[in-house]
């Protein structure tokens, strides 16, 4: 059954860099020659350290259509960000005291934006002067309802950050790969454009506002449903956004919980099927270990080992290099790990800045 298992596994990542290598493969769509008005919405809760510089950058985009609209949403923030004044042309939004949450302050940025297109993204990145313009290039196309850009961790080449980067690639690699396979996965809210008719007609983010995360994937979802030709994918590098890495292994840990946690939500059989395949692989790896069985371990660290780093040098869209070493090291580390969210997702319920 181990053996079963690990076969499994290697034949779904095998599956995934198929898809993932078609979309690579394709010819980048040209920019659009009449680009729409945007409205980039920033929610924020205490970001007073990079606030300031994102607001330039977005400010200094090489835009080529309207004039963007930049909106900042301050989600009661306690470090002075919601105090603080930003250049003209900036709208700063406060929740009301019965509001509050990421959700609920998009939901307020996106109801004042006057924009035909929402653009979303995080306080902390740090995006392109180009940003806005290859995220934006496909939506001339009229079946485009959302185009989804991706995030890039910044690493100093240690193992802890070249883990985050390594995983972050693989996963929106999976993403990409999900959405030509023709159902949705996962996206990032950090780089992400849609309509604002669109997400009018799927009622915002209604159907699960009572979900503390998921805004960028359960929107996904909804759009999907709603206009299933409608998702791209932007194929373009300088629709990439760059954050830092986390700082300790329990923060990644702790990080990666509350993405996990938002699984018992999806009503898909293919996402049950895959974390079966995922998790059934990693916990036969454990069981081997532990009976002592060296060489049938080695065997199924080797069939998954090797998918893994053929899905993550095709997952790699960046110039960005990781060393062999930490590449073999997160092979080896990666079954436990994902046991150790699995787990984690169970029994521990995780709370983010102070909620």
């Amino acid at each position: 059954m181990a053996l079963v298992l690990a076969l499994l596994y290697a034949a779904l990542l095998e599956f995934i860099r198929s898809y993932l290598r078609n979309f690579r493969n394709k010819p980048a769509v040209d920019f659009g020659e009449t680009l729409p008005s945007i409205s980039v919405i920033v929610p924020f809760r205490n970001e007073k350290a990079t606030l300031p510089e994102l607001v330039r950058m977005l400010l200094s985009q090489n835009y080529k259509g309207p004039q963007p609209e930049i909106i900042l949403v301050n989600d009661h923030s306690t470090d002075g960000s919601g105090e603080m004044e930003f250049p003209a042309g900036v709208r700063l939004i406060h929740l009301s005291g019965g509001e509050h949450g990421k959700k609920a302050a998009l939901t307020a940025g996106i109801e004042a934006a006057k924009g035909k297109w929402i653009v979303t993204t995080d306080a902390d990145v740090v995006v392109s002067p180009d940003w806005l313009y290859a995220l934006l290039k496909q939506s001339d196309d009229y079946s485009a309802q959302m185009i989804c850009g991706g995030v890039e961790i910044q690493s100093d080449g240690s193992f802890l950050q070249d883990f985050q980067l390594m995983e972050t690639r693989v996963l929106q690699g999976c993403g990409i790969a999900a959405m030509e396979a023709g159902f949705p996965l996962l996206n990032t809210g950090a780089s992400l454009a849609f309509r604002k008719e669109a997400w009018l007609a799927v009622k915002g983010y209604s159907a699960h506002e009572h979900i503390a995360s998921g805004d960028d994937v359960f929107l996904l979802f909804d759009m999907h449903k709603s206009f299933p030709a409608g998702i791209q994918y932007a194929n373009h590098p300088a629709a990439i956004v760059f954050t830092k890495p986390v700082e300790s292994f329990r923060d990644v840990i702790l990080q990666r919980i509350r993405w996990v946690s938002k699984m018992k939500y999806y009503r898909s059989v293919a996402v049950f099927l895959i974390a079966f395949i995922v998790l059934g692989r990693a916990f036969a790896v454990l069981v081997t270990l532990v009976s002592g069985s060296w060489l049938f371990l080695l065997l199924l660290l080797g069939i998954g080992g090797l998918a893994e780093l053929r899905l993550l040098k095709a997952a790699s869209f960046q110039v960005k290099t990781v060393s062999v070493f930490n590449r073999l090291l997160m092979v080896l580390f990666y079954p436990f790990y994902l046991l150790i969210l699995a787990i984690g997702a169970i029994v521990y319920k995780p709370d983010w800045k102070g909620r």
